[in-house]
């Protein structure tokens, strides 16, 4: 059997755009995957959105932080503690993913043999319509410790790591 991926989507008010970031979810040809929505107490329509793909696809769910935190840490945590797979990935509700994201990265977890324990990659801008802008952010083929102390070089919606490697990591508030 393939292994879970948990998808980590905090939201804020999103409604202009969650619903994209979802379908961009639903369109991963890696389909062993569970999507865990928290909301951080929108006051727009991004819950009824939200829960409009619950009730069609079980492997999305929705949970909402206690108070508004105004920032994405407490939700992504929250998302965290109720993430059931070997795998932990994020997605801010207003971005989108390419439909081979997870497929590829997992590829890389399975040739290092065991070897490595968070993947990561480029990313491309879009304008706020959704459109493909060619701007490409590129991130470094490796990144180590020493490194990421100068500055954090993942894109949060690239990254992906194996729980099985580092335990459930939790973002610093």
């Amino acid at each position: 059997m393939k292994d879970l991926v948990s998808i980590i989507m905090p939201m804020y008010n999103s409604a202009a755009y969650v619903v994209e970031a979802i379908q961009s979810v639903l369109a991963q040809t890696y389909t062993n995957w569970e999507l865990i929505v928290v909301d951080d107490c929108s006051r727009d329509d991004s819950v009824a959105r939200v829960k409009e793909f619950c009730s069609i696809d079980s492997r999305i769910s929705l949970f909402k932080t206690d108070k508004a935190s105004g920032s994405p840490t407490t939700p992504r945590n929250e998302g965290v503690k109720h993430a059931n797979g070997r795998f932990i990935a994020f997605l801010d509700s207003d971005d989108m993913w390419l439909p081979t994201k997870l497929e590829e990265q997992l590829k890389v977890f399975k040739e290092a043999e065991g070897s490595v324990a968070i993947v990561y990659s480029d990313y491309e801008k879009i304008t706020e319509g959704g459109e493909r802008s060619g701007r490409v952010v590129k991130a470094p083929a490796k990144a180590t410790y020493v490194s990421m102390l100068k500055g954090n070089v993942i894109g949060n919606l690239t990254g992906i790591y194996d729980t099985a490697k580092v335990g459930k990591v939790f973002f610093q508030r």
